[in-house]
């Protein structure tokens, strides 16, 4: 397993006691290999992405810093930066050395000095406690858990995962996929690729989609939302995994719809699988 694929199920871990730290690293070895017109730090951890309301976005780690020391100790390696982060409590506050480059000519240019910051270390479940948060129903009297993120169906294409608790007891988790456009796909079959792995599911009929205009700006949209099966629920397991964007297409009976789930959407989905299982959820093996 390679640096950030590791990193990524390390996200995933169900010790929510465990310190999350929320930053997707690889070796600076490895972001010169892709990047060899940049001159990086000359060894550290390369910050890949952030998780929002993670450890590391509250203290100011952003998207392509390059972290050289955590407690004075240099990281250099995925097994550096695990040990030292495996030796950290929830709570602590977290010395780190790091480089944050600038973008001169579109291209990213790393500082000769490095800066300090500090890090509170949240454990996993504290960071779940603040990333997906509750709304009731108050008719149904259920509460329905859900990534204090996710986008409005009418206002962004997306697919969510979220599930609802009744009198205590956790829901089955569901799915909601929606698409935004100019135009309709009338979708009835969705398609996502998560790495090597390919899932599909679809809508028993098109009066199953809701479909609005919606105005300010004028555009369409069309969302599905229905509970989730054990092969949708390997599907969100490998999205939330996926340390790559993973490709979606949108079917209609003449059309198509593709673009691709990005970090932020992938971290969202994870969140809230992890919270599931937290609540008291359990998912398929």
């Amino acid at each position: 397993m390679n640096a950030i694929l590791l990193a990524a199920a390390l996200l995933a871990d169900p010790n929510f006691d465990a310190v999350s730290v929320g930053v997707l690293p690889c070796p600076v070895e490895a972001a010169k290999q892709a990047n060899p017109d940049v001159k990086f730090p000359p060894r550290g951890m390369f910050v890949v992405d952030v998780e929002a309301y993670s450890s590391a976005h509250a203290g100011g780690v952003i998207q392509s810093d390059v972290i050289t020391k955590i407690m004075n100790k240099p990281v250099s390696t995925s097994d550096d930066f695990s040990a030292v982060i495996d030796s950290l409590s929830a709570g602590q506050e977290v010395p780190v050395e790091l480089y944050r480059p600038k973008e001169v000519r579109g291209k990213l240019v790393y500082p000769a000095t490095a800066k300090r910051a500090k890090i509170k270390m949240l454990s996993r479940r504290q960071f779940l406690q603040a990333a997906v948060k509750k709304h009731r129903d108050e008719i149904e009297a259920i509460d329905f858990w859900e990534h204090v993120d996710t986008p409005s169906p009418r206002k962004a294409s997306s697919l969510v995962a979220y599930f609802g608790e009744k009198d205590g007891k956790v829901q089955p988790l569901r799915i909601r996929v929606s698409y935004i456009a100019e135009d309709w796909v009338h979708a009835t079959k969705w398609v996502v690729r998560a790495g090597e792995q390919r899932f599909e599911f679809t809508a028993p009929t098109l009066a199953d989609v809701t479909r609005e205009v919606q105005t300010d700006p004028v555009h369409i949209a069309e969302w599905y939302d229905f509970p989730a099966s054990p092969d949708d629920i390997e599907m969100l397991k490998a999205i939330g995994s996926s340390a790559k964007e993973c490709p979606m297409r949108y079917e209609g009976s003449k059309v198509a719809g593709d673009r691709n789930m990005e970090s932020a959407e992938r971290r969202r989905i994870q969140a809230v699988l992890d919270a599931y299982v937290m609540r008291g959820g359990e998912l398929p093996k």
